[in-house]
């Protein structure tokens, strides 16, 4: 969307909002584009901060539009210390909720505005010419990067240094839950390498291509996927393309996040000779019961996939 209609959009949502920002219980707010960014964020500030974000962990943050956009998120950020991005471009509403809720704190180029994937292993970028055609492409990679826990580091540490800059009082607080976290961090990767070992090579169909850095990191193969241009409801020639890759190489498993419907999942088991499992797993923190941390989310995940393919 063009930035003038985001800027409209902005005012028209800013109309809506109260002359005071409500009060926080916490000395620092932030608010987050997604609930993964938010726990790691809570994590470095502890008791010192309190974290808020407009969506729920079974929610996808990318299929939002802007004429979605709730007062109450525009009235959040009035009050925001800061404000982490989903970033890669994932968050487009983020800019119309910044821009309406006319806190200089976080508009873009200030201390408490930050885009954290500077450091991250990006992938899915998109090569040769790009239109909307193509569908909601993703023109600076896949969003999905914190479904390979290699990345929360890089995230982690760029949080952690800003809010060090911002307030340098509390910068050795924020340097010891940082280093716990890393240090929590590297213990859990090496147990969820372990105990995700077999599913390395097995075969998986997805439903968008949300999965991307989780079966890179844990060694699943992507047969296919049901959304090839993300957005955009699938042709018959895509989920046709689909049945016969599952059909050449056999996948008992095709998986998908909540917000998507099961109805072309349950068409493309329909035309296989075998049995298929469609798992539904949330992505995020939040996303089913117990997963209240990120190091709960793969735990979650290990433990699903273990158990649809048999393993667990």
């Amino acid at each position: 969307m063009p930035a003038a209609k985001f800027r409209s959009a902005g005012l028209a949502i800013g109309l809506l909002l109260y002359a005071v920002a409500p009060g926080h219980s916490a000395e620092i707010f932030i608010q987050t584009s997604n609930t993964d960014h938010a726990n790691i964020a809570q994590y470095i500030g502890g008791d010192l901060v309190e974290t808020y974000t407009p969506h729920k962990g079974y929610m996808e943050p990318e299929l939002t539009w802007v004429d979605e956009i709730l007062p109450s998120w525009v009235i959040k950020a009035r009050g925001a210390d800061m404000y982490v991005r989903y970033g890669l471009y994932a968050d487009v509403w983020a800019e119309t909720v910044i821009e309406a809720s006319r806190n200089p704190k976080i508009a873009f180029g200030a201390p408490g505005y930050l885009d954290p994937t500077e450091h991250i292993e990006v992938l899915d970028l998109p090569t040769g010419p790009v239109d909307r055609r193509l569908g909601d492409v993703h023109l600076f990679g896949n969003p999905h990067f914190l479904l390979n826990p290699a990345n929360a580091k890089p995230v982690a540490e760029a949080i952690a240094e800003r809010m060090e800059f911002i307030w340098p009082e509390h910068a050795e607080t924020f340097r010891r839950n940082l280093d716990s976290f890393l240090a929590q961090l590297d213990a859990k990767m090496k147990e969820w390498a372990k105990k995700a070992a077999p599913l390395r090579g097995k075969n998986i169909a997805t439903y968008h291509k949300t999965w991307s850095y989780f079966a890179k990191r844990f060694g699943l193969n992507v047969v296919g996927v049901v959304e090839p241009k993300p957005g955009i409801e699938p042709t018959p020639s895509d989920i046709r393309r689909l049945i016969l890759a599952m059909r050449e190489f056999p996948t008992p498993v095709l998986l998908k996040v909540p917000v998507y419907s099961e109805k072309w999942p349950e068409f493309v088991v329909e035309h296989l000779d075998y049995e298929v499992t469609i798992l539904t797993l949330g992505a995020h923190v939040g996303g089913d019961d117990g997963v209240e941390t990120y190091f709960d989310l793969f735990d979650y995940l290990i433990d699903k996939l273990l158990e649809a393919y048999g393993l667990g």
